[in-house]
């Protein structure tokens, strides 16, 4: 604005000089040419023309100038009407509205109108409390008054950043505001805030289920063969956590009885890359013999077996506290023995001036290298680097600072502090690679805990000796039928639902283990559910102690294994169905291999389960006579997963062939997956035979019913013909003659009959 009225007292007085100039000028110029009256009359009228001149120029000048400020008021009323961002302008003492814009309309659902009928606080909830100091600017410029919820007409609540700026606004003091929406980021970050806080107690709940239910987990590498054992799975099978853990020693520590299924299902997991589930005994380093549940999944990573991801459980003992205690202590232990901190010190000229052992190691620069010489010479092209700009800003600044950068030259992590000096900086930084490779590993660890989650159903529970109640997990509604957790209890509410039959030894054996001061104790026995039903467990127990002995507490887990002993039952009674049955039973692979027969296949067809497993039933059971387009029509069957059943010949070990009907039908995985087949052979040579020989007494019949009906029949009716001629002849010449041809056509159906016995004697004779 003062720029404006410079140039316009410029111009005005230009204007003067040039008027004064011109018109003075003109009359010494001309003074001669023109008679004096009329340079009386120019002198008289030049003060007029000059105001008359001025006028008009200064009309001119602020008609120009109106026209400049009404184009920047359509600027600026078009950047406040069209703000994509709500606009509004309120009145600083009355806090009622204004002027808002278009997007405020379209954000809060109210008219212009409604609006302007409105206040500033009619937007805001009441229990916010609006305060003309916290919403209006304290100055000139810009006021930042944060994050504010707000009310749209449709009562729903937005969160909006204010900032404010005081105007004159037609003529008067005024406040223009712009409120942008920040709903989503903030609705966001409570989001955020509830995730971590679930994911803060989900992880918590997971630890105290890893060290109630003694499970842990392990890796393996396919590649480097490395195995991975967490600490508590050294603490359950009693090993060094200094010795380094492999594969082959782990098989070291299997129970020799249990070797040949633990290979083949490790086999089964690096081969064909099926799940790890199997239990089996281990010997720990101790010589003690523990029975642990093992899980296993297979991970790829580029189409290729990358790692395994596991689990171990120790189904045997619950030594939880001991072991928490030994784990946290020795951790404290190794954590102090192997603390690598540096120290080294610069000047203000950026020279360093001392440095130790732990430094020299962590900065791959030998002491002597260091003192004496200049940062930049010693790490040169670092100064863009955060240590060089933090260490800058502890020198310039005089300020504490503690950062964490990547040492390139090392490979490593470090945690720098820094300290500000008279003569310069100290600093001191600790290797935490290890913890930032833990940090990587944490989401790793949190998969392994939702495995651990879903591998077990256990109840855990806490016997309070002292007040003669136990307190359940939630798991307890699960086992025994409840609608709902019944918390803490006291001990005769679960000793009411033991089956009588086995409470007498279930309270005899934990008074046995209290006896002997055992920490360790599980037994199995059958509980009554909320149904009427009673279902198997196994109770393991941690007992506790106080110092004089006394039985104070017991920490324990109650697993539902009535599934595991009904399946086990009725496992036996079809294995024992299947062995006892005189049909033939082949159980076959998706592939179509063979892997198991019964023992009625081994006495039938002579070959032994190790000589068939693994091979198709055409390698060892076709011969010479088999009708081969019969097994294909058994494979394409057998594509379509439907009952089916074929007739064919098929061959023993020794050659001899026979007749068997085999019934076809598919088995499925609990998900719905194909599984293979399982076939019934039924030996049918007999009936075959049987069959074979009433179609060749039935060839013979026929042939003989056509002698009957053709050759028979001629001399037949030659003999009824001259029966007929000698009864009605009276000549005996004629009845001798008739006679010797009766006695000749006699002779040829003896001849006949003779023929058909003959050849249904020669018929039986050759089959």
């Amino acid at each position: 604005m003062k720029i404006s009225i410079v140039k316009f007292v410029i111009g005005y007085l230009l204007f003067c000089l040039c008027w004064l100039i011109l018109t003075r000028g003109f009359i010494i110029l001309f003074n001669r040419q023109i008679s004096p009256e009329i340079i009386e009359l120019i002198v008289f009228c030049r003060p007029f023309c000059f105001v008359l001149a001025g006028g008009l120029l200064i009309i001119k000048l602020i008609k120009t100038n109106n026209k400049i400020i009404e184009l920047r008021e359509a600027d600026y009323q078009k950047m406040y009407l069209g703000n994509p961002n709500p606009m509004w302008i309120y009145d600083p003492v009355s806090f009622r509205f204004l002027l808002v814009n278009k997007a405020a309309v379209e954000t809060y659902g109210y008219s212009e109108k409604e609006f302007l009928a409105m206040s500033v606080k009619d937007i805001h909830p009441v229990e916010d409390n609006i305060k003309p100091d916290l919403y209006n600017p304290m100055t000139d410029h810009y006021f930042a008054s944060g994050i504010w919820r707000q009310i749209k007409k449709d009562k729903t609540e937005i969160y909006v950043n204010i900032i404010s700026h005081k105007i004159i606004f037609n003529q008067k003091n005024a406040v223009v505001v712009l409120a942008a929406d920040t709903t989503g980021q903030v609705k966001h970050e409570q989001q955020l805030k509830q995730m971590n806080n679930a994911l803060l107690e989900e992880r918590q709940k997971l630890k105290e289920t890893e060290k109630l239910a003694r499970v842990s987990g392990w890796e393996f590498f396919m590649e480097s063969g490395e195995l991975i054992w967490t600490d508590e799975l050294y603490q359950i099978f009693d090993l060094d956590p200094a010795e380094k853990i492999t594969k082959e020693r782990v098989l070291q520590g299997v129970y020799p009885d249990d070797l040949e299924l633990y290979n083949q299902a490790v086999e089964n997991l690096f081969l064909l890359g099926r799940d790890l589930d199997i239990e089996h005994r281990y010997i720990t380093g101790k010589g003690e013999i523990k029975y642990v549940k093992v899980l296993g999944k297979m991970h790829y990573q580029n189409n290729k077996m990358f790692k395994v991801l596991g689990t171990m459980q120790d189904l045997t003992e619950l030594k939880l506290v001991q072991i928490e205690k030994n784990k946290y202590s020795n951790l404290f232990k190794n954590t102090l023995a192997n603390i690598n901190d540096g120290y080294c010190s610069i000047n203000c000229n950026w020279i360093f001036t001392e440095a130790n052992v732990n430094c020299e190691n962590l900065l791959h620069c030998s002491r002597e290298q260091m003192i004496g010489r200049h940062y930049n010479d010693l790490f040169p092209g670092k100064e863009n680097s955060k240590f060089y700009t933090y260490l800058k800003k502890v020198l310039e600044e005089g300020v504490f600072l503690q950062f964490e950068e990547f040492f390139p030259k090392n490979q490593k992590w470090l945690c720098v502090n820094a300290y500000p000096t008279d003569d310069g900086l100290a600093v001191y930084f600790s290797d935490i690679t290890g913890i930032k490779q833990k940090d990587l590993l944490l989401k790793e660890a949190l998969e392994r805990y939702d495995l651990v989650a879903k591998a077990t159903h256990d109840v855990i529970y806490d016997y309070d000796v002292r007040r003669r109640s136990i307190e359940y997990s939630d798991n307890i509604t699960e086992l025994l039928h409840l609608g709902e957790n019944p918390n803490r209890q006291n001990v005769d509410w679960w000793k009411s639902r033991i089956h009588d039959d086995d409470l007498t030894s279930v309270v005899r054996g934990y008074q046995f283990a209290i006896h002997q001061k055992k920490e360790n104790y599980g037994l199995e026995y059958r509980v009554k559910t909320n149904d009427h039903q009673y279902k198997y467990v196994y109770d393991q127990g941690y007992l506790q102690f106080n110092a004089s002995g006394k039985f104070m507490r017991m920490i324990g887990a109650i697993k539902d294994i009535d599934q595991l002993k009904r399946f086990d039952g009725e496992n036996k009674r079809l294995a024992e169905i299947i062995t006892k049955v005189n049909n033939m039973i082949v159980i076959q692979d998706v592939n179509n291999k063979i892997s198991w027969v019964n023992k009625a296949f081994e006495n039938c067809t002579g070959y032994t389960l190790c000589e068939v497993a693994g091979k198709y039933p055409q390698e060892i059971l076709f011969g010479p006579e088999t009708d081969l387009s019969i097994g294909k029509s058994i494979i394409d069957a057998k594509k379509k997963q439907e009952n089916f059943s074929y007739e064919i010949i098929n061959y023993n070990k020794n050659g001899k062939k026979y007749w068997v009907n085999i019934e076809f039908t598919p088995v499925f995985t609990p998900d719905g997956k194909p599984d293979g087949y399982i076939s019934i052979h039924t030996d049918i040579t007999v009936r075959k035979e049987k069959a074979e020989k009433i179609s060749r007494q039935n060839k013979i019949l026929k042939n003989i019913a056509w002698m009957s009906s053709h050759e028979l029949r001629r001399p037949v009716a030659s003999i009824l013909g001259l029966i007929n001629l000698i009864n009605e002849t009276e000549d005996e010449t004629e009845r001798s003659e008739a006679i010797s041809m009766m006695n000749t056509c006699t002779q040829h159906l003896d001849e006949i009959i003779h023929n058909i016995n003959h050849k249904i004697e020669q018929e039986i004779s050759e089959k």
